[in-house]
């Protein structure tokens, strides 16, 4: 996704808000976000002096019936964004296509 952005000289804040959209009302570009945030610094977060980008991870994963203290919420998150197919990373790549279209078109 960084890529994609940031070949196209957009920035990352305008991005995530850019193509299809989940049915909370969230992009499922800054729901993938999110869901690579909590990934990437989870384990960091009982040290983290700036608890802001936590705080917006978890209230993405609430927002789509996962809180990040279940077991497993990257797979909820997973399937969530699938949604209403199954499980798995094909039904998401495809938004992110979707995504990526949008933004070189900027719609």
């Amino acid at each position: 996704m960084t890529a994609a952005y940031g070949i196209l000289v957009i920035a990352k804040k305008d991005a995530l808000l850019a193509g299809p959209k989940h049915s909370t009302g969230s992009t499922i570009a800054s729901l993938v976000n999110h869901g690579a945030n909590y990934w990437k610094h989870n384990n960091e977060w009982s040290v983290s002096k700036n608890p802001s980008q936590r705080e917006r991870t978890e209230k993405a994963f609430e927002s789509v019936g996962f809180p990040v203290d279940v077991d497993y919420p990257l797979s909820g998150m997973l399937t969530e964004l699938a949604s209403p197919r199954e499980a798995s990373f094909a039904p998401i790549l495809e938004k992110l296509e979707d995504w990526i279209c949008d933004l070189r078109t900027g719609a």
